[in-house]
């Protein structure tokens, strides 16, 4: 079911924690502004999917000041989520958030900005972004296993369908063959005649997001044919992250050094992104075929939950 939003409401919502004479503009994106927005919910009602926003504001100071995730309710039902941000960071970007961004995110107030984004073509998004991409599914998909089941958790079940989204975004990407689309991707992935598990599994996760099955109607696949996916897909893509690994938190130094904020932040970069990527990468491979591992998977699978927090805490200044 597609939803439709009074975006008055919105805006009365943001401008009621935001100062509007700071703000520039406002913007609907991800499946929100695609119109692919589907509202999920877990088994005792708390909502999985939100509407995601972002405020652009006029200063890069006032984006930075108490940055974290603003949260508000639609209506008193639907999760709407946004965080502040500014062209500084996000004008040279080369990730496939800031092209969906680009290409489909929907101006509710201001005026248009996006101009400003240096990235025109999919072929742009840079490799090492697409691979990040799957790891930000992953880390949660692996924080919830620790704590929760298949067979009574949809939370689990819904951050696993986006672990399998994310892969088939990360390869199309990797293909130069990038849509933003849910439906585009599930539409590719049907034509295709001989279907792997894998295929089979993103087909089902994709229809869930799309609301096209329920969660009683996603089969479940077995959770060493997960790991095994995890593996290949990590495995192949194993170089991507190791060439881009020198020299990434210097470069951001250098940044935060250009506009003389090093010191501000320099405490949040004790935890390297590369080094927990690694770190995940060295766990998958690790896994085996008995009944074992999944046991030791609950167990490791909660020391990324600390590390994961502090990283978000990292990226959101960015």
């Amino acid at each position: 079911m597609k939803q439709k939003f009074d975006y008055s409401v919105l805006r009365k919502k943001i401008f009621e924690v935001i100062d509007q004479k700071k703000i520039v503009s406002i913007y609907i994106i991800g499946s929100g502004a695609r119109n692919e927005l589907t509202i999920l919910k877990d088994e005792n009602g708390i909502q999985l999917s939100d509407l995601e926003m972002v405020v652009v504001m006029k200063s890069p100071f006032q984006a930075l000041k108490d940055q974290k995730l603003y949260k508000f309710y639609y209506n008193s039902e639907i999760l709407c989520e946004f965080i502040k941000i500014h062209s500084l960071f996000f004008s040279k970007s080369r990730s496939p958030l800031i092209y969906n961004f680009k290409m489909n995110g929907l101006k509710i107030y201001g005026p248009e900005i996006r101009d400003s984004i240096k990235i025109q073509k999919s072929c742009e998004i840079h490799p090492f972004e697409a691979v990040k991409l799957v790891y930000h599914r992953i880390i949660p998909f692996l924080v919830e296993l620790a704590n929760y089941d298949f067979e009574n958790s949809k939370k689990l079940l819904y951050s696993l369908c986006k672990v399998y989204i994310a892969i088939a975004e990360a390869n199309s990407i990797l293909q130069n063959e990038y849509s933003c689309s849910y439906q585009d991707l599930l539409t590719n992935l049907i034509k295709i005649g001989k279907k792997s598990k894998k295929d089979s599994i993103t087909i089902n996760a994709l229809k869930l997001k799309l609301n096209k099955i329920t969660f009683k109607e996603f089969k479940v696949p077995n959770i060493s044919q997960i790991f095994k996916d995890l593996h290949n897909f990590l495995s192949s893509t194993k170089e991507i992250l190791i060439k881009f690994k020198p020299g990434l938190i210097e470069r951001i130094f250098i940044f935060l050094n250009e506009h003389g904020i090093k010191n501000r932040f320099k405490s949040l970069f004790k935890i390297p992104i590369i080094q927990l990527y690694l770190k995940v990468l060295s766990f998958i491979s690790k896994c085996n075929q008995d009944e074992e591992f999944f046991i030791m998977t609950k167990k490791i699978a909660s020391s990324f939950s600390e590390d994961w927090n502090k990283i978000k805490k990292i990226e959101a200044k960015f």
